[in-house]
């Protein structure tokens, strides 16, 4: 793990952009914001839409194979926190633009919660609900404004 302070919120549909639909230059920025810091819940977000992406016939075995190995590296690159009381009451509040999913909650909460004892700044999703949040809560965003990102 790198000495520079860990800044950054790794939220799923970033590392699901980068990795499962094979975004190249998201995946770079990633590389250069590291250390990054995830929840449980980013991990198993993943691992969640790598099995219906299989189970849809996007991918086969043996893409998800080498994705589930880069994703293990990534996490293992990562600071992995647990969803804890911390993040749950962070999480447990009014966000700039409802609604607010639970999932999202969670994601937002953790980086919250984070920001406060590890000084993450950045918060690093594919979401533009999760975006419009974070930026509205102070957090800068990758990818940067201006990039393609998800809509519900």
């Amino acid at each position: 793990m790198s000495s520079k302070p860990i800044d950054t919120y790794l939220e799923s549909s970033a590392v699901l952009r980068a990795l499962l639909e094979g975004d190249a230059d998201l995946e770079r920025l990633l590389e250069q914001a590291v250390p990054l810091t995830a929840s449980r819940l980013t991990w198993f977000e993943a691992d969640r839409a790598l099995r219906q992406a299989v189970s849809a016939g996007r991918k086969t075995a043996e893409e998800a194979a080498a994705i589930r190995d880069q994703l293990e590296a990534v996490r293992s690159a990562c600071h992995t926190i647990d969803i804890d009381e911390e993040a749950l009451a962070c999480g447990a509040r009014d966000f700039p633009r409802e609604p607010v999913y639970s999932l999202d909650a969670i994601h937002l909460g953790t980086a919250l919660y984070l920001r406060d004892a590890l000084g993450v700044t950045v918060f690093a999703s594919c979401d533009t609900r999760l975006r419009e949040n974070a930026g509205d809560l102070g957090f800068a965003l990758l990818p940067p404004a201006g990039r393609q990102v998800f809509t519900e």
